[in-house]
């Protein structure tokens, strides 16, 4: 060291390799990647979670029509169909997406985000199920599920009108947003 000579690179054997890293090290960089991402979408759930469904009261105080409601008792929700389009309502409830009138023949859209209270366990219902749409005169009308599906969300076939009978359209966000769920009755009673 005192020589004041530098070793060259020749005499130096730094060779890095990534197969030298041990395996111990690659599983715990993987592991920790995985418990990120694990937290991140739990977080971002927990945000979409917190959100507070509107009651009817709320929707007149916010100035949208009501045209209804549903009520999904499997599932514990009781919620306006509001006749507007706005993110905002949407945020608090569920929309009237397309459609002419409730009960009457044609198929009538309902959007709703997957939160707790609004659609956030439509994925528990299965055909066979009813539920009720409730219009402005408090007549209750049972719709009955006859099919569901994922779709993505750019399949607009789902708002086709129905010509022969009276439909109901439920649509939620699934799997992250990057697909919709479909779940069409149709009325029994």
């Amino acid at each position: 060291m005192g020589s004041g000579r530098h070793a060259s690179y020749e005499e130096i054997d730094v060779e890095f390799s990534w197969s030298r890293v041990p395996k111990f090290v690659w599983l715990i960089v993987i592991l920790a990647i995985i418990v990120g991402m694990i937290i991140f979408v739990n977080l971002n759930q927990k945000e979409e979670n917190e959100v507070t469904p509107t009651s009817a009261s709320e929707a007149k105080n916010e100035k949208y029509t009501m045209l209804g409601k549903i009520k999904i008792d499997k599932i514990g929700v009781e919620q306006p169909i509001l006749d507007t389009r706005e993110n905002e309502a949407l945020e608090k409830g569920v929309i009237k997406l397309y459609g002419g009138n409730l009960n009457e023949l044609g198929n009538f859209c309902i959007a709703g985000h997957n939160y707790d209270g609004i659609f956030g366990k439509l994925n528990e219902m299965q055909t066979g199920d009813e539920f009720q749409i409730i219009n402005p005169q408090n007549q209750e009308s049972s719709y009955q599920i006859v099919d569901i599906t994922t779709v993505e969300p750019t399949n607009l076939d789902v708002l086709k009108p129905q010509e022969n009978s009276s439909q109901i359209t439920l649509i939620t966000c699934e799997n992250f947003s990057t697909q919709r769920l479909i779940v069409t009755a149709e009325l029994v009673g």
